[in-house]
């Protein structure tokens, strides 16, 4: 059991069906709340912040249902035959919830789950995936996602700055961090999707490969147990 009540470490794969549903329609809410307030911003309409605010709470009130999948994936990967995982143990809760780290490191344990759900190898030592190509749709996730910090960190430094730089710095970094987040989080439904649809075939890749070698070789497993 690890902190705040997360389970994990039970390496056995199970199918999240209905998550994944849940998580889809929370960055899908979030994606399009962040393109509004984009039209919002450009249009010049009074009181866009009050929605950024809104999709922003949004997400604050998710982050736990996207904690709750990603340690569902964890275990998927681990149940799957993955092993030598580098985001491992409680960094699966501290990634999410420090900022620092959030901004840097989400992407690259996600690109960790996707690459650990490598259909292709449908039984292997464990270390086969570390071997698997990066994925695209992860990368691009990703440059969206540190958008959105970078761009976040420059707003906040605006405030810090005393002269008119400032005021310019302040927008263009609030233009950035909208579509930074917009593009992550439509970005992201596609790569929950792609990650469940992974998952699903690498484990059927393995029950085949498994009622294959137990037709070969019934004997030895029989004697196995």
């Amino acid at each position: 059991m690890g902190i705040l009540g997360f389970k994990y470490g039970v390496e056995e794969y199970k199918p999240m069906g209905g998550l994944v549903g849940v998580v889809c329609a929370l960055l899908m809410v979030m994606g399009v709340g962040a393109g509004g307030g984009l039209v919002w911003r450009v249009m010049g309409w009074a009181h866009w912040e009050w929605w950024v605010m809104g999709v922003a709470g949004v997400g604050v009130l998710g982050i736990w249902v996207l904690m709750w999948w990603g340690v569902r994936v964890y275990e998927n990967v681990r149940g799957l035959g993955a092993k030598r995982l580098f985001f491992d143990g409680d960094w699966l809760i501290w990634t999410w919830l420090l900022p620092g780290l959030n901004g840097v490191g989400l992407p690259l344990m996600v690109m960790e789950w996707w690459r650990g759900s490598v259909p292709n190898e449908g039984v292997s030592d464990g270390h086969a995936w570390r071997w698997s190509r990066w994925g695209r749709k992860v990368w691009c996730f990703g440059v969206m996602w540190w958008l959105t910090h970078f761009a976040g960190g420059c707003w906040m430094v605006s405030f810090v700055l005393d002269d008119g730089f400032s005021e310019t710095l302040r927008g263009w970094s609030e233009y950035g961090l909208l579509v930074g987040l917009c593009g992550a989080c439509l970005i992201g439904v596609v790569v929950v999707v792609d990650i469940e649809w992974r998952q699903r075939a690498r484990f059927a890749a393995r029950e085949a490969y498994l009622v294959a070698a137990k037709e070969k070789y019934g004997e030895v497993f029989e004697r196995m147990g």
